[in-house]
């Protein structure tokens, strides 16, 4: 997992944790704060920050659900250092090299008789 992945889902987390502590607060009578939320759901800026909050929330689930949609598994790769430099070569032409290999040799070689 990427860095750019980890940053995103530790935003998401901590917005979810906000929200969700906000939310069980109003429906809970807890000591001290429940009066401290109820002023604050009469004040004009309370609207405007659940729905941004709810705002960012669903643009971040939007990117995740088209990175789902559209992401393509990593391609496997082997990497190999030389004194020459690095040397990258796919799974699949390592796959499609071997099976011409084969197939250039069925017919000419007989097994074991």
């Amino acid at each position: 997992m990427n860095n750019f992945n980890r940053f995103l889902i530790a935003i998401i987390g901590i917005a979810g944790l906000i929200c969700s502590s906000m939310l069980a607060l109003m429906v809970y009578r807890v000591p001290h704060l429940s009066n401290w939320l109820e002023k604050w759901q009469h004040q004009e800026w309370f609207y405007y920050t659940i729905l941004s909050i709810s705002a960012f929330l669903a643009v971040i689930f939007i990117i995740f659900l088209l990175t789902g949609i559209f992401s393509r598994p990593p391609k496997k790769n082997l990497a190999i250092v030389t004194a020459e430099g690095k040397i990258t070569i796919s799974k699949a032409t390592i796959e499609s090299t071997a099976l011409r290999a084969i197939r250039s040799f069925q017919g000419d070689v007989s097994y074991g008789s």
